[in-house]
């Protein structure tokens, strides 16, 4: 017992200089550099991205135009690979994996781009 005792009073700091340690290792985030919340225009899918997707992306990743890439005709699918898109339509023409493929449709334009960004960082708004 007398052995044990000794073990468990180790045991009991250590935990307790982990547990102080990791409370005054936790920062916060400097007050200039907290996330404001969007308050830029609402853009929300069935008026602003759904369109722009149809045009840009069709019919390659329209199933019900024959296309038979990853499907982007449903909020849910537009949402689930919004930084996919994201990042291909965003890439130089020149690139092979730059979206629309081989400007087969017109590539979106920056404010169609910050669009995509807006929509994401109001919430992914459906309607």
């Amino acid at each position: 017992m007398n052995r044990i005792l000794p073990s468990i009073q180790k045991t009991i700091v250590l935990s307790g200089i982990i547990v102080f340690v990791a409370a005054c290792s936790q920062k916060t985030a400097p007050a200039s550099k907290v996330e404001k919340p969007y308050d830029g225009p609402k853009v929300t899918y069935n008026e602003h991205i759904a369109p722009l997707m149809e045009r840009s992306c069709s019919p390659c990743h329209y199933p019900s135009k024959n296309g038979r890439k990853q499907p982007f005709d449903t909020y849910t699918s537009v949402k689930e690979r919004h930084d996919d898109i994201l990042y291909r339509v965003q890439l130089p023409s020149n690139n092979f994996r730059h979206m629309p493929y081989m400007n087969e449709n017109p590539s979106l334009t920056a404010e169609e781009i910050q669009m995509l960004k807006n929509w994401a960082h109001g919430g992914f708004l459906e309607s």
